[in-house]
C-alpha cells in the first residue's frame, strides 16, 4: 500500500534510480581500489612461473627494498655518494646502449658492466619505468632485450 501510494505519486521511480546509481558507484570505487591494491603489491605473482614461449615477469623494481636499487649501495652510510655511484651506474648503462646502438640481450649488459643479474634488473626496471629505456622480450632466442627509448 505504501509502495502503491509513492508510486502513485511518481517517487517510486525516483528512488529506485537514486538507489541503483548509488549502488553502481559504490562497486565501481571497490572494484578500482581493488585494482588499485592489487598493482601496489609487486612481489605477489612473483611465485608463478611462465608459460614456454612467455616472458618471465621482469624484476619489480625495488624489489629488495624500495629505497635500494642496488644492493651494493650503502644509502645508510653516505646517501650523497650511494646516490653518486647510483647515477654512474645509469650513465654506464645508457653509455653501452649508446655505443651499441642496437638493444642488447639483457645477459651483455650483464658482462659488459660486471653485475650480477639481479642488480642489473634492478636498475633497468628503475630505468624503464622513469622511461630511460625500453626492455622488449624477444620470443626467438627467450632474452629480454634492452635498448634507449627514442628520444633519449
Amino acid at each position: 500500500m505504501i509502495l502503491a501510494d509513492a508510486h502513485e505519486h511518481g517517487y517510486a521511480g525516483d528512488n529506485v534510480w537514486v538507489v541503483f546509481l548509488a549502488l553502481l558507484a559504490v562497486a565501481m570505487i571497490v572494484a578500482l581500489v581493488l585494482l588499485l591494491r592489487g598493482k601496489s603489491r609487486p612481489g605477489e605473482g612473483a611465485l608463478r612461473t611462465a608459460l614456454p614461449g612467455e616472458p618471465p615477469a621482469p624484476p619489480a623494481p625495488g624489489a629488495a627494498g624500495q629505497d635500494a636499487p642496488s644492493s651494493t649501495l650503502d644509502w645508510a652510510g653516505d646517501p650523497e655518494q650511494a646516490m653518486e655511484t647510483y647515477c654512474a651506474r645509469e650513465n654506464e648503462i645508457m653509455a653501452v646502449l649508446k655505443q651499441k646502438g642496437r638493444p642488447v640481450e639483457q645477459s651483455e649488459l650483464c658482462q659488459c658492466l660486471g653485475l650480477a643479474e639481479d642488480e642489473l634488473a634492478r636498475y633497468l626496471a628503475e630505468m624503464e619505468q622513469r622511461g630511460f629505456l625500453r626492455r622488449t622480450w624477444d620470443h626467438e632466442h627467450q632474452v629480454f632485450m634492452v635498448g634507449a627509448s627514442p628520444g633519449v
